[in-house]
C-alpha cells in the first residue's frame, strides 16, 4: 500500500471548500457594491485558501458583528468567507479534594490536596478579610513528604488572616494577540477615585487586557472597567468587570500584578478605568497599554487577482454562507496570508435615501373627522413625488 502524502487531507479540504464556494457563488443574491462606504484591496497571488488578519481600522468601519463585510472578486461577484475570532479558552475552576488551615510560629499554613493530575495555573484563597497585603511561599508535593518550593515572598504584615477555602485554577489555552495603542484622554481625581478616559483608537475591538504603567513601589488597588452608553436622554456607565492591581517591593524583592484582564468586545472607542484609592493618595500613572485579540477572515480564491474587501454599510444584514459548517476544519488549515491595503472610500458610493426604508403607501385613514377638504387633480400619466401649495385660508375651503 502506498503511503498517503501529508497534504492529502489539505487537498481534500480545499476541494470541498472550492465546491461549496462555487455553489454559493451561483446562488448569491445580487448586491450593489456602491452601497458600501469603504473598500480595501486584497492582492491574492495564487488560487487557494486565503487568510486575512482584519486591521483595527476595518473593525472600526464595519458593524459591531461584522455583518456588512463583503469580499468581491475580479468579476464583481461575492465570495463566501468565514470569520474567525481568536480567543483563549477560559480558565476552569476546581475545588481541592482537601483543604486544611493552621497557624504555626506566627505563619498561616494552608495544605491543599488537589485531587487531580492536571496542571494547576494558580490558587484563589477564600477569606472574610476585605483588605490585607501578605507575601506567601508556595510549595508542592506528590507524596505529602517531599516538598518543592514553587514560589516565595517576604512577609509584609504579621497579623494572621483567616482562610476558609480555596479554588484551583486550571490553565487556559493561549491565543495570539496584537498590541493595542491606547491614549489617556483625560484624568480626574476626586472622592477617592481616579477616573481615566482611555481612547482605544477604534471601535468594535476585542480587548484582551490592559496594563497600567506606574512607578509606585508599594500599593494595592481595586479597579473597575466601564463603557459609557446612551440610555434615553441620559449617559450612563455599564460596568464590564473588576480586578485588583498591586506591587510589593521590599528588601530588593518585587512582586506585581499590573494586568487587568478583559476578554470582551468593546463596541465603543472609549473605555473608562476607575481606580479606587479610598484614603490613599492617587497613583502616578504614566501610561496604559493594551492587547487585542485577532479577528481573521478566511475565503477560497478560485483564481489570483485583486479582490476587494467592502465595509461600512449600516443597513445590510449578515450573509449566510455554507462555509460556517467547516469552521472547525478551517481553524488550523494552511492558507495564504494576505494583508489588506489601507481603508479607502469608494468613489462611487451612493448614500441611501433618508426614507428608503419607509413604504410609499400609507395606512388607511378615516377622513370623516376632517371638517374641510379640497380636491386635487393629478394626471394619471405622471408618477413620482408631488408638492402641494395652497394660498387659501383653510376656513375658506369648501365644506364637506
Amino acid at each position: 500500500m502506498k503511503p498517503k502524502p501529508r497534504f492529502h487531507r489539505h487537498r481534500k479540504l480545499c476541494g470541498l471548500i472550492a465546491c461549496i464556494t462555487l455553489l454559493c457563488g451561483t446562488s448569491l443574491l445580487a448586491f450593489e457594491p456602491n452601497e458600501w462606504r469603504q473598500t480595501q484591496m486584497l492582492n491574492v497571488p495564487a488560487p487557494g485558501l486565503v487568510r486575512v488578519n482584519l486591521p483595527a481600522a476595518t473593525l472600526n468601519a464595519a458593524q459591531p458583528g461584522l455583518e456588512d463585510l463583503r469580499i468581491v472578486d475580479t468579476a464583481g461577484n461575492q465570495v463566501p468567507y468565514l470569520i474567525e475570532r481568536l480567543a483563549p479558552h477560559p480558565e476552569s475552576m476546581l475545588r481541592p479534594k482537601e483543604f486544611r488551615s493552621t497557624i504555626e510560629a506566627g505563619a498561616t499554613r494552608l495544605i491543599l490536596e488537589t485531587g487531580t493530575t492536571a496542571p494547576i495555573a494558580g490558587v484563589s484563597l477564600e477569606t472574610p478579610a476585605s483588605q490585607f497585603v501578605k507575601a506567601v511561599q508556595v510549595e508542592g508535593s506528590h507524596n505529602g513528604a517531599n516538598w518543592k518550593k514553587l514560589a516565595a515572598g517576604e512577609p509584609i504584615f504579621q497579623e494572621p488572616v483567616p482562610f476558609t477555602g480555596a479554588q484551583l485554577h486550571r490553565p487556559r489555552s493561549a491565543a495570539p494577540a496584537e498590541t493595542l495603542p491606547i491614549t489617556i484622554k483625560s484624568r480626574d481625581d476626586s472622592l477617592g477615585v481616579t477616573r481615566l478616559a482611555l481612547d482605544l483608537g477604534a471601535a468594535n475591538l476585542t480587548v484582551a487586557s490592559l496594563r497600567i504603567d506606574t512607578g509606585e513601589p508599594l500599593f494595592t488597588r481595586t479597579v473597575t472597567l466601564a463603557v459609557p452608553e446612551i440610555a434615553g436622554d441620559d449617559i450612563r456607565e455599564r460596568t464590564l468587570g473588576e480586578a485588583a492591581v498591586y506591587r510589593v517591593s521590599v528588601d530588593g524583592r518585587s512582586e506585581a500584578r499590573l494586568d487587568i484582564p478583559i476578554e470582551q468586545q468593546i463596541h465603543a472607542r472609549e473605555l473608562l478605568l476607575l481606580i479606587r484609592n479610598q484614603d490613599s493618595p492617587p497613583l502616578s500613572i504614566s501610561a496604559v497599554h493594551g492587547d487585542r485579540r485577532l479577528v481573521r477572515l478566511i475565503f477560497f480564491a478560485h483564481e489570483p487577482g485583486h479582490y476587494s474587501l467592502l465595509s461600512g454599510n449600516d443597513q445590510c444584514t449578515a450573509p449566510r454562507y455554507d462555509l460556517s459548517a467547516l469552521s472547525e476544519q478551517l481553524k488550523n488549515a494552511a492558507a495564504m496570508e494576505v494583508e489588506p491595503s489601507s481603508l479607502a472610500p469608494k468613489p462611487k458610493y451612493k448614500a441611501p435615501e433618508a426614507l428608503a426604508a419607509l413604504s410609499l403607501t400609507g395606512a388607511k385613514i378615516d377622513i370623516a373627522k376632517w371638517k374641510f377638504r379640497k380636491p386635487v387633480s393629478v394626471s394619471s400619466a405622471r408618477s413620482g413625488r408631488f408638492r402641494f401649495f395652497s394660498n387659501e385660508h383653510p376656513y375658506r375651503a369648501r365644506s364637506s
